[in-house]
């Protein structure tokens, strides 16, 4: 299974706790796109890495886009990308969800920012293979088309996007920040992975990341995203535990060991073993990534899902308890920590 598919069949069960504000949070998901198809970053602004968590947090709580309705550009030959993702324009329940745009409050949502199917996939179009864009961006374009419900993507249009993201490939296999870095980080092999598989494609020389991976190992047996680092982070290691499993590498005990440390007494996951309080990131994603490696998480069950709820807003949630701004983002996070824990 994809590490898209995966995250999603998580995040899916994240309505098992939510209850009944999982309505809120839908309808936040949706409140979130912009006139032009994006959605919002924390400025307002449309943004690919946003749309990404948009798109994703509507397709876990299965709701339905208003007006999603396919963009006439689409050329009749063209290819699903998105094949194995839900098709969610066709809702499983009847909800305040499914009501049409146009009975949504003007005062409730910004102007023009409702989830238009066919001003996504324009706004996506916009990008063409990713040339103008850096490369968590133009990974997060692959992940936009996998993602926007009954669209479709040219087959020479996503292999230009994957070849661009090939001008990234480090000098030790793995992929870089820069064109033809000498090193890669963990964080741009997973988007890479990704996005290969987003796009039903086989990532070439996967051993190379492998060798990228190596050589990003802390002292203290976790991982970071620069070498000869003694300290790992959360998000980093649970990538790379989920990026060995992907690839077929068994990943070692004290991977695991090093993660489960991470929890914090009162819930949540530390980024770092130094840091004062957790945030949702690393909750997620150590949740992710344990459930990967079959570890049981029972004893940190409850605290954990406390945390989670103590950065909930009425509609969404924050990051951390410092945090005073929901995004979608963090919502998205959150319902993929909430899914396992629902388990």
């Amino acid at each position: 299974m994809s590490i898209t598919l995966d995250m999603l069949r998580a995040a899916r069960l994240a309505p098992n706790l939510l209850l009944e504000a999982g309505d809120a949070v839908a309808e936040f998901f949706r409140r979130q796109f912009n006139a032009d198809g994006g959605a919002a970053d924390r400025s307002g602004e449309s943004d690919l890495y946003y749309t990404v968590f948009a798109l994703s947090g509507l397709a876990a709580m299965d709701g339905t886009p208003p007006d999603a309705t396919p963009s006439d550009a689409i050329p009749p030959d063209a290819i699903r990308a998105g094949d194995r993702l839900p098709d969610y324009t066709t809702p499983s329940h009847t909800s305040p969800n499914d009501m049409p745009s146009d009975d949504i409050a003007p005062d409730d949502t910004p102007a023009g920012r409702r989830c238009h199917t066919g001003a996504t996939v324009d706004y996506l179009r916009r990008f063409g293979d990713g040339a103008d864009l850096d490369f968590v961006h133009t990974a997060c374009l692959a992940r936009c088309w996998a993602t926007v419900p009954n669209n479709t993507l040219d087959a020479d249009h996503a292999a230009r996007i994957l070849r661009r993201l090939e001008t990234y490939r480090s000098a030790d296999g793995g992929y870089g920040s820069e064109p033809a870095a000498a090193s890669g980080t963990i964080y741009n092999c997973f988007l890479a992975l990704s996005a290969y598989q987003d796009l039903d494609r086989e990532i070439p020389a996967p051993e190379g990341m492998i060798h990228c991976l190596d050589k990003l190992r802390t002292s203290d047996g976790a991982f970071a995203n620069e070498q000869g680092l003694d300290v790992g982070t959360t998000p980093t290691t649970a990538a790379a535990a989920v990026l060995m499993t992907q690839l077929g590498r068994p990943v070692p005990q004290e991977v695991a060991d090093w993660l489960l440390a991470r929890c914090f007494a009162q819930g949540g996951f530390l980024a770092t073993p130094a840091v004062p309080f957790p945030d949702l990131l690393s909750t997620a994603t150590a949740l992710h990534a344990l459930s990967s490696l079959d570890i049981s998480i029972a004893g940190i069950k409850d605290a954990c899902i406390e945390f989670v709820e103590s950065l909930w807003t009425g509609q969404a949630f924050c990051g951390h308890w410092a945090d005073d701004v929901e995004d979608s983002e963090y919502t998205y996070y959150a319902l993929l920590a909430l899914g396992h824990l629902s388990r």
